[in-house]
């Protein structure tokens, strides 16, 4: 097997910075993200930063990185979300065109990739042929919550680095498969310098769907005795659950559009009227971080699926504690 070098680090880390530094002060090259009402920044900033961080990590994986089944998993799953993304980002892609494509895309994907999986600790196999519909929805849903939630500078970015930290708690993070995860995180730390508030570049859908994707694909790198269960994710980004699936049903069930964007997601609102952006990033990531810790000391007790329904009984109900204050203080 291959092994990463700091070498080979430093060198993606680099060639991600260079790239993107260069995007961010060429007047030639522009992707702008133009504020309007429901933005949460007040001046034009240069998106689609990922086309180049998600870029240098895909062509650094396949010279870098053995051929595998894991390669075609994650590349194979990068690249669509990055031309997806940046299409979008291109050509303004209503949400229609692009849930039908990440489903024609993913119930494949998740049939030929994920026949094995657990939610839950329920087999998706029990439903039979339309087990890889299941974990396609699991697929889109997190990639579509993680590109909504890219909503203020570094959030994003703290959160993905934040989920190292909790697979490292919840799994033996070695191997081949950690080898990509590591790679990519050399070159979305190019990015990160450029996003700290204020921000100088923004991703893009061309960077938070494959990051989405990243995301979605934690629970398949924790090593443990059974297979993999895509409830997991739920401990490793738990804040995104509560925060975005709450808000998300609350538009429903008020006859809004679920798929518009706004400023109704909890880290929007406590940004907008009581932390800074930097500080609600850092405030959020760390929460973040108590959910993993939490179930490694619960697991001695209880059931893996008892114990993330607790904790995610326990942030939900952080949640309207949090949500409450706020509209008693607007």
């Amino acid at each position: 097997m291959k092994s990463l070098s700091y070498f080979h680090l430093i060198s993606v880390f680099s060639a991600s910075l260079i790239l993107q530094f260069f995007y961010y002060k060429s007047e030639f090259i522009s992707i702008s993200d133009v504020p309007n009402e429901r933005s949460m920044h007040t001046a034009s900033v240069k998106k689609a930063a990922g086309i180049f961080f998600v870029s240098v990590f895909i062509i650094a994986a396949l010279i870098l990185l053995p051929v595998s089944l894991e390669t075609l998993f994650i590349i194979s799953g990068s690249v669509f979300c990055l031309l997806l993304g940046f299409a979008d980002d291109i050509l303004n892609l209503s949400s229609f065109t692009k849930l039908i494509a990440e489903f024609m895309f993913f119930i494949p994907f998740s049939g030929y990739f994920c026949g094995n999986c657990r939610i839950f600790g329920i087999d998706p196999g029990l439903i039979g042929i339309f087990a890889p519909v299941l974990v396609a929805f699991y697929f889109v849903f997190v990639i579509n919550l993680c590109n909504f939630m890219d909503g203020i500078d570094f959030y994003l970015v703290l959160t993905f680095f934040v989920s190292m930290v909790n697979l490292i708690i919840l799994g033996n993070f070695t191997g081949i498969s950690a080898n990509y995860l590591i790679l990519f995180s050399a070159s979305f730390l190019g990015f990160a310098i450029l996003n700290y508030p204020p921000a100088k570049l923004f991703m893009g859908d061309s960077g938070s769907l494959p990051v989405g994707f990243l995301l979605a694909s934690l629970p398949f790198f924790i090593n443990t005795p059974s297979t993999p269960d895509l409830s997991m994710s739920i401990l490793l980004i738990p804040v995104f659950w509560t925060d975005g699936v709450i808000t998300i049903v609350s538009r429903y069930i008020q006859g809004k559009n679920i798929l518009q964007a706004h400023r109704e997601h909890l880290y929007q609102r406590i940004s907008l009227s009581i932390f800074s952006k930097r500080t609600t990033s850092v405030l959020f990531g760390l929460i973040n971080l108590s959910a993993a810790g939490s179930h490694f000391v619960l697991k001695n007790y209880l059931t893996t699926t008892v114990s993330i329904l607790l904790l995610l009984t326990v942030f939900a109900g952080l949640y309207f504690i949090a949500n409450s204050r706020i509209q008693s203080s607007e």
